[in-house]
């Protein structure tokens, strides 16, 4: 009995994060393992996941037989965890971006907590909750939400630091395995740990922030050292084609298409744009009449530090996700400032029977209610993005018809990482460029790929059969051929155009 009531006050104390995880985990989890892996990157980064599940090479990643070095291997490590816990599934795939999603939106809420009150973390992690593109990635086995979660829980830690005599050394753990989750994205950390840095300068001694240091060295350099030892261009690939997304020394390779990313940004939080504007407006006209607290400027710089995304002219839609929480936050602070500002301006008009206190209550009721009203809608307008069955997969299913057959396996297609995933083993890609007909035919007609198997569409397989290309087919579905090599290759043939 004792114990139900300690529940029951736990419950009744943390009810607004209880509600942001449920309802939080209904929508990542609902049908997550139900459609196949999608090449670019999913099913990519879960072979890099298999390989290392089966050869424990923790620090030495390999995809299709070549090392892996875009990125770091936490959250392969993490893909390894989940595997053994739910099998090499669709689902073991994806559970690691789920379950980190779900946490992600308790930290947002958290750090609202923190900043203001119950409202802000609450209208934050709804917004979050319901915005399409941080969905589409925590239902998905990839790197942006286990690094937004790290990335979030690092500025959480930060914010405990504000009024203490040390740093937190979980900032310290959380901001490295930021590092080790996606390239170097996350030095854009370093400017609010700057920040906190300086802000507690006055508690801080020099071993403090040497330990601080050896926390995240301890933690980062093992993977980098191994590689750099391993191959001298490691770090060129991983800094500057892979993390700066440019091939030479230049910061930005191209001119910004802020238009371009804007758009971006639009698609993938939906309605919340707007009213983030409107939101950041009203906390900058608040500055003009009392000064921000240190935790809204740990914020602000947060939003700030990956702010550049919105200027990178190679920025894609999902680059933009780790501006949806400091954006979501500073939004909803500014929107419980409007509707403080509301209040004080309707009662200093007209007198009524309602005191201020009451009123402002309310409104952050009413204000809730609205926004959880506007996430509903969202949610339902998107539902057929998120949850569609997508039936049958051609792709997979060819894929896994080619596991078993012995020989050299070749693809003339861009499924390349589906294909290696499902097919379970090193395949050659022929690319689908306009001579990789012309390259099919000659492997077709190469002795030594006799026992070779080909998949290819069935417009090759009829383009093949037209141009009297000697060629076996061993299985078909409704949108590509398993075909195998032949030993001896024709006296003459046309090309197809």
């Amino acid at each position: 009995m004792k114990q139900f009531h300690l529940l029951l006050r736990f419950i009744k104390n943390h009810y607004a994060l209880l509600s942001i995880l449920l309802i939080g985990s209904c929508l990542i989890f609902f049908r997550l393992g139900l459609n196949s892996l999608v090449s670019f990157d999913e099913a990519w980064y879960a072979s890099i996941a298999r390989n290392v599940y089966r050869d424990h090479q923790y620090f030495r990643l390999e995809y299709n037989d070549k090392t892996f070095t875009d990125h770091p291997p936490l959250v392969y490590w993490l893909m390894v965890f989940s595997y053994r816990l739910w099998g090499m599934s669709e689902f073991g795939v994806r559970f690691v971006s789920a379950i980190l999603g779900v946490g992600t939106l308790g930290i947002v809420y958290s750090i609202g907590l923190k900043m203001k009150n119950k409202s802000v973390g609450l209208i934050a992690g709804t917004m979050l909750a319901s915005s399409l593109w941080f969905l589409l990635r925590a239902r998905s086995g990839n790197l942006d939400v286990p690094f937004l979660f790290f990335t979030g829980g690092t500025i959480y830690f930060l914010a405990t630091s504000l009024n203490s005599k040390k740093i937190s050394p979980w900032a310290a753990v959380f901001f490295a395995l930021s590092l080790l989750s996606k390239s170097l994205v996350g030095l854009a950390l370093l400017l609010p740990i700057g920040y906190v840095l300086y802000h507690r300068r006055r508690y801080l001694s020099v071993a403090h922030i040497g330990r601080f240091l050896i926390v995240i060295g301890a933690i980062v350099l093992p993977w980098y050292v191994i590689n750099t030892l391993h191959d001298p261009s490691f770090l060129h690939h991983h800094i500057f084609v892979i993390a700066l997304r440019t091939e030479d020394l230049h910061l930005v390779a191209e001119g910004p298409d802020l238009d371009q990313s804007l758009l971006y940004l639009r698609s993938g939080i939906g309605k919340w744009f707007l009213l983030s504007f409107f939101g950041l407006i009203i906390l900058a006209l608040r500055t003009f009449k009392e000064k921000p607290s240190s935790i809204e400027i740990l914020v602000g710089l947060w939003l700030l530090a990956f702010a550049p995304f919105l200027l990178h002219a190679k920025t894609e839609v999902w680059h933009l996700i780790p501006l949806y929480p400091p954006l979501f936050l500073l939004t909803a602070s500014g929107l419980l400032t409007a509707s403080k500002w509301g209040v004080e301006s309707v009662t200093g008009l007209i007198s009524l029977p309602i005191k201020q206190p009451q009123l402002f209550q309310i409104g952050l009721v009413a204000l809730n209610t609205l926004i959880f009203i506007i996430a509903a809608w969202q949610i339902y307008q998107m539902k057929e993005l998120l949850y569609k069955d997508l039936g049958f997969d051609a792709e997979k299913d060819i894929s896994l018809h080619a596991r078993a057959l012995p020989g050299d396996l070749y693809l003339k297609d861009v499924f390349f990482p589906e294909a290696i995933f499902y097919a379970d083993r090193h395949i050659e890609s022929l690319g689908f460029s306009n001579s990789a007909y012309q390259d099919l035919i000659i492997k077709l007609t190469q002795t030594n790929t006799a026992r070779a198997q080909f998949i290819i569409s069935n417009l090759d397989q009829k383009d093949l059969a037209r141009d009297q290309i000697e060629h076996q087919k061993h299985y078909c579905n409704e949108m590509y051929c398993l075909v195998t090599g032949v030993a001896t290759p024709p006296t003459d043939y046309r090309l197809g155009d």
